[in-house]
């Protein structure tokens, strides 16, 4: 649903898109995760391992956006790889708390 905004951001931005795993056309590895604490872990450590990849991401360090399931997984990935990252962007983020500033998302880690 987010790809519609692609067009637009790719005018003032280097604009790299990932399919999460199991979603889209992407492939469909095993998933044996029992918890939702672990399926977000998958799927955190699936964006890492792609990171690694990118040779140009060892040079700059990476805006990271998430939109809705994406954007959880984007903060967990912030909270668990901070200094991989310039900045990180959440659009509508699934299963954040509604009151950041009442602790937000360090509760759920």
């Amino acid at each position: 649903m987010f790809y519609k905004c692609c067009d637009l951001l790719r005018r003032d931005f280097r604009l790299t898109t990932i399919d999460m795993l199991g979603m889209g056309g992407s492939g469909r590895p095993p998933f044996h995760q029992k918890t939702g604490r672990d399926a977000v872990a998958f799927f955190v450590h699936s964006v890492e391992a792609w990171m690694r990849t990118q040779d140009d991401l060892k040079q700059e360090k990476p805006v990271l956006m998430g939109h809705s399931l994406g954007g959880l997984v984007s903060a967990h990935y912030g909270l668990r790889y901070p200094q991989r990252l310039r900045e990180l962007i959440l659009c509508s983020p699934v299963g954040l708390p509604q009151a950041p500033e009442q602790g937000g998302v360090e509760r759920l880690v």
